[in-house]
């Protein structure tokens, strides 16, 4: 989930973003992956009110590269 600010901040730097995501967090191997760009070709979709905005895992999995396990 993204908040507003981070959203705009994110879109504001374009290409010189990065985000990292880190998946399974509570199981035994977590999964980083770290993306340049993530706004570019993903639409987030409003949660509650403009305030908190979601981009589904299929929209960044594949994006990216895998952090170092």
């Amino acid at each position: 989930m993204l908040t507003g600010p981070e959203l705009d901040k994110l879109r504001q730097l374009g290409d010189r973003a990065w985000l990292n995501i880190v998946a399974l967090c509570k199981g035994e191997r977590p999964c980083l992956r770290i993306v340049q760009d993530p706004i570019a070709k993903r639409n987030p979709e409003v949660l509650y009110r403009q305030i908190h905005f979601v981009i589904e895992e299929g929209e960044w999995a594949h994006q990216g590269q895998k952090g170092s396990e």
